[in-house]
Formats: structure tokens, C-alpha cells, sequence
């Protein structure tokens, strides 16, 4: 699972993830044209639960999809910027 705490996001939000395996894990932020905007990680992590302070105030008020890409697959979930 993928999951933002609060949302719509506060000055320092926590994002939640779970690895069933070890394995490369990329979360990235996109704007709503598809650009990537953030990336808040990009490396191998262990098996299990993730969390991940996400200073979301850097982005512009919108809406945003956060993106956690692994050997799993790919999970997103939409989030709003005030």
C-alpha cells in the first residue's frame, strides 16, 4: 500500500509504503501533465514498512500523483497541495 498523511498535505506530511520484498524503490512526485517533480527516494530498501517525511510545500498549490515504483509493480495515489 501507498498512503499520505494528512492529505491534503501539510508543511511536513508523512508518506507510508510497504515492500513485500527487498528491492529498488522509487517514489516520485508528478504534476498533473505527467511531469515529474519530486523524487523523494530512489534506492534499494529492505522488506516491510516504509515511512518518509515529504516536505511538500517546495511544490505549487495543486494536484499532484504520488508514484511508488518497485520490482512489484507500480502503486499511485492523488494528493492535494493547499
Amino acid at each position: 500500500g501507498l498512503s499520505v498523511f494528512p492529505n491534503p498535505v501539510e508543511p511536513r506530511s508523512r508518506v507510508r509504503f510497504d515492500l513485500p520484498r527487498p528491492g529498488p524503490a522509487r517514489l516520485s512526485v508528478y504534476d498533473l501533465t505527467g511531469r515529474r517533480v519530486q523524487t523523494l527516494t530512489d534506492e534499494p530498501r529492505p522488506a516491510g514498512s516504509h515511512e518518509l517525511d515529504w516536505p511538500a510545500p517546495t511544490l505549487p498549490a495543486g494536484l499532484y500523483v504520488l508514484e511508488l515504483q518497485t520490482d512489484e509493480g507500480t502503486a499511485r495515489t492523488r494528493v492535494v497541495v493547499r
